[in-house]
């Protein structure tokens, strides 16, 4: 649920955004010769003025409200072009002044985060303030880009007219008129996820995977699909069919993965997952998977496995096959593989998987401390240090030593958003500063989070949670003679 606060935080970014983009038009239309955005009262950064009820408003409520994206217009800025001096290349320069303000209110709000950051320290208003610089950050980036395509009547098209032979400019002048139907006919097909999505997800990546065992039921939808459709809107979503993984408890009858694992994936469509907004793939197709689980297997206790609680469980309650095998006992980590390939910040996952989720957290925490304490570690960490500026050096310093000698638990957290928001260090330096922050080695494999779902255990016919292997389910593609009977 969406809270009044969250609101409040949202709407100041987006309507500074939407605001000084269209006063940017009027502005440099009035300063090329013509006033008509003077005379109009449109040169304020005043917001009512600009606000179209139905573009600003009710169109991007309900876009929001049911397919969790936001799209929307503006009053556009009256321009004449008959007092240009130039009317094609002055136009040109009045449609990129509004992009252009967009780009350096985008560098404003990344500024306020590291200010925030450095100034705020313990505040309470500093986690609003940065939030708030995250949501201005990220709108003005994507009102930049969709303004800058090429499509009547968007800026970018006013600026192609201009760098274009005269006939052409005519036909982008003619089509004009039908510009906002050709745009919402093209955000139909996807144009929104491949161009505006990605500036619009969460740097986490979030990756869950289906094992192709038999028919989905509603255990599989209430508890992983339904989240993945959701998620799919907001991150950067890999989601795959886990062939491997089915050979755990099915090594011994394999010819039926393939076939399974197109009626999985037909599914996965049909319940909503896109491959528009997310990717999909087989993970036999990725080798890395079990390169990177051998190399773990080197590092990883036998004891850690044998305590994961499903080992156990799962081979008392399926006495019929013959689960002692390597491949099943170690099953949960080649699921960390599958995690930490990707470095994956978020997994969807079961009640009953959170458990396995532990376990990647563990293997990665001990990769990183057997490997990231790399030769000289502690030396190039200083030296990372050094390249943040005095001031930001000493404010991580500062909170560096709270945190590891008070357990500070705030200052952890400002010290990683002040490393966030740094420009000046490499990608390989921010990994050193982040597990020298903690006092630990260089992050390598970043730890995942489970994501649970609020239904995310789904009892079966019998009680017990709804599997295949305990002949409970009601399958999704069973018909409604078939569910009746099963009841």
């Amino acid at each position: 649920m969406i809270s009044i606060q969250d609101l409040a935080i949202a709407a100041i970014p987006m309507v500074l955004a939407i605001t000084l983009h269209e006063a940017s038009h009027g502005y440099v239309a009035d300063k090329l010769g013509d006033p008509t955005a003077r005379y109009r009262g449109r040169l304020t950064f005043n917001p009512i003025p600009h606000i179209d009820p139905v573009g600003t408003i009710l169109v991007p409520a309900l876009l929001f409200a049911f397919s969790g994206f936001i799209f929307g217009w503006a009053k556009p800025v009256p321009v004449d072009t008959r007092n240009f001096v130039n009317p094609r290349k002055d136009m040109a320069v009045v449609a990129a002044a509004g992009p252009l303000s967009n780009l350096l209110m985008a560098f404003c709000w990344l500024a306020l985060a590291k200010v925030a950051a450095m100034f705020l320290g313990n505040s309470p208003i500093m986690e609003p303030i940065i939030r708030m610089a995250q949501i201005g950050l990220f709108f003005n980036i994507i009102l930049m880009v969709l303004n800058l395509l090429p499509i009547p009547p968007l800026d970018g098209s006013r600026v192609l007219a201009w760098m274009v032979p005269t006939r052409v400019a005519y036909w982008l002048d003619r089509a004009e008129p039908y510009g906002f139907f050709i745009l919402l006919g093209l955000l139909y097909v996807g144009l929104y996820e491949t161009v505006i999505g990605p500036a619009t997800k969460s740097n986490n990546r979030v990756l869950s995977g289906m094992r192709p065992t038999g028919r989905l039921h509603l255990g599989h939808y209430h508890g992983v699909l339904k989240n993945w459709v959701e998620l799919q809107h907001s991150y950067e979503c890999l989601f795959f069919a886990a062939d491997w993984h089915a050979l755990t408890t099915h090594y011994d009858n394999p010819w039926d993965i393939e076939q399974n694992t197109f009626d999985m994936v037909v599914d996965w469509l049909a319940a909503g997952v896109s491959p528009g907004s997310s990717s999909i793939f087989i993970q036999s197709r990725v080798p890395e998977h079990a390169e990177l689980h051998l190399l773990l297997s080197m590092i990883t206790p036998l004891g850690w496995l044998e305590r994961v609680p499903t080992y156990k469980d799962q081979q008392e309650k399926l006495k019929e096959k013959d689960l002692a095998t390597y491949g099943f006992l170690g099953y949960p980590l080649l699921q960390s593989a599958d995690i930490l390939v990707y470095r994956a910040g978020g997994v969807p996952v079961g009640e009953d998987q959170v458990a396995h989720v532990e376990i990647t957290r563990e293997v990665a925490r001990r990769f990183n401390y057997i490997y990231g304490r790399e030769p000289g570690f502690e030396d190039k960490a200083e030296a990372a240090i050094g390249k943040m500026g005095k001031r930001d050096a000493k404010s991580y310093r500062q909170h560096r030593k709270n945190y590891l000698e008070k357990g500070d638990a705030e200052s952890l957290n400002v010290a990683r958003a002040l490393l966030a928001a740094q420009q000046n260090i490499t990608m390989g330096d921010r990994e050193r500063l982040f597990g020298y922050l903690e006092g630990s080695g260089k992050i390598i494999l970043p730890e995942p989070q489970a994501m649970l779902t609020p239904a995310s255990k789904m009892p079966g016919l019998d009680g017990q949670k709804m599997s295949k292997s305990y002949n409970n389910t009601i399958a999704l593609r069973d018909d409604p003679d078939e569910v009746a009977k099963k009841l």
